[in-house]
């Protein structure tokens, strides 16, 4: 008998934007003041987690914002559980990642940039290369996936293509 193998793909992170944010602040007050200085409206998820290797899991504090002229999502994700282990170590010096879920022009990359450097407490606002990252792929997919699972929970918290309730 003919065995069959699946194959799992998700999509591509060429498709994201991602921005490395560098900032002393706790991500409750880092949210708070992104809130405010850029007019958006970030709100709490559950934590998102990210699977180190098969026994070690770390929980990220994870935000999310539907932007409405773009039809994109936007996430604030941290780089460090709050066991203080890092999901990308070899970007210690980033505390939080911005990902879009969409490529964005360099002129708007430039100036969200602009925005997030005007943020109170930002330290650092640049520009990373996804395909540089070693784990990218594997960290959305984790994120994809939790996304999925916050899907399937009755009164879901997070609006995925539109802030109307279905």
């Amino acid at each position: 008998m003919a065995r069959k193998k699946l194959k799992i793909e998700c999509a591509s992170h060429e498709e994201l934007t991602l921005l490395g944010i560098s900032s002393t602040l706790p991500d409750y007050r880092l949210v708070h003041y992104l809130n405010k200085q850029m007019n958006v409206s970030f709100a709490r998820q559950d934590e998102m987690p990210y699977y180190l290797n098969e026994e070690k899991v770390l929980l990220l504090p994870l935000y999310h914002f539907f932007h409405e002229l773009s039809k994109s999502n936007w996430f604030l994700l941290a780089n460090t559980s709050s066991s203080k282990e890092y999901m990308i170590p070899a970007l210690r010096n980033m505390d939080y990642f911005f990902l879009l879920d969409d490529l964005i022009s360099q002129a708007a990359k430039e100036d969200l940039l602009k925005q997030l450097r005007k943020v109170q407490g930002v330290q650092l606002a640049s520009t990373l290369n996804t395909s540089s990252i070693k784990n990218m792929e594997l960290i959305y997919a984790d994120l994809e996936m939790h996304l999925m699972e916050l899907q399937r929970e009755p009164r879901s918290k997070i609006p995925m293509w539109s802030r109307e309730e279905e």
